[in-house]
C-alpha cells in the first residue's frame, strides 16, 4: 500500500502559528460585555438629559425675548402712529385677541398682558375701543408664557400716546417670566421692560432688574 503521507513540520508550525489570529478575531467579534453596555447606556442617557436640559432652557429664553420684543416693538409703533396721525393712540391689554373686534380687558389688574393686546386710534380718547376706531395692531395669546406682570402689583392696563408722543403717567415696571416654574427660578431667564413716565420702553436683561 502506498505510504501515507505525513504532514511536514512546516505545515504544523503553519496551522499553530494561524490558531491564536483565528482565535483572536473570534473575541475581537463577540460584541459588547453586560458591563460596557451598561456603561454605554448611562452615558447615552446622560448626554440625552444634558441635551434636553440645554434645549429647554435655550426655548424658554427665546420665547421670553419674543414677548419682549412684541411689547416694546407695539409700544414704539403707538407712539410713531400717535405722532403720525396726530391723534390719541392706546396700547391695552385684552382677554380676547382672537374675537372679530377685540377690547381693553375691563378689569383694572397688574397681570395678564400675556393674554394678548392691542393697538387702536383712540379718537375719543377715552381709552377704550369703540366700533368705529381703526384697530392697528393686535397681538395673540403668549402660550408659553409664564406671566407679564406689572411690579409692585398696581394695576397698569394700557399705555395711551397722545397726538404730542408723549404718554403722561405711563411709568411701570414689567416682569416678563419663561414658562417653565424651573426657568423662572433663575432670573437671567427673565427680562425686565421699564416703562418711562414719557411712554418710553427700554429693556433690561434679567427678571429681578431695577428701572431705577
Amino acid at each position: 500500500m502506498p505510504e501515507a503521507l505525513q504532514p511536514s513540520p512546516f505545515s504544523q508550525a503553519s496551522t499553530q502559528a494561524r490558531r491564536p489570529a483565528s482565535v483572536a478575531r473570534f473575541e475581537s467579534t463577540r460584541g459588547l460585555s453586560m458591563i460596557e453596555l451598561l456603561v454605554v447606556i448611562a452615558l447615552v442617557a446622560l448626554v440625552s438629559t444634558l441635551g434636553v436640559g440645554s434645549f429647554a432652557r435655550m426655548a424658554a429664553t427665546t420665547a421670553v425675548s419674543a414677548h419682549t420684543n412684541s411689547f416694546v416693538a407695539d409700544s414704539r409703533y403707538a407712539r410713531s402712529e400717535a405722532l403720525r396721525r396726530g391723534e390719541n393712540v392706546t396700547m391695552c391689554k385684552t382677554s380676547e385677541p382672537d374675537a372679530a373686534a377685540p377690547e381693553c380687558a375691563s378689569v383694572q389688574a397688574a397681570t395678564g398682558w400675556e393674554s394678548g393686546w392691542i393697538v387702536f386710534a383712540d379718537l375719543d380718547g377715552n381709552n377704550t375701543r369703540s366700533a368705529d376706531e381703526p384697530l392697528l395692531r393686535v397681538q395673540p395669546a403668549m402660550a408659553d408664557s409664564g406671566g407679564i406682570n406689572r411690579s409692585g402689583g398696581v394695576a397698569f392696563n394700557q399705555l395711551r400716546y397722545r397726538p404730542t408722543g408723549w404718554s403722561v403717567g405711563a411709568t411701570a415696571t414689567l416682569r416678563f417670566k419663561p414658562g417653565s416654574a424651573q426657568a423662572q427660578s433663575d432670573p437671567a431667564m427673565g427680562r425686565t421692560v421699564c416703562v418711562s413716565n414719557l411712554g418710553r420702553t427700554r429693556v433690561l436683561p434679567t427678571l429681578d432688574a431695577s428701572c431705577s
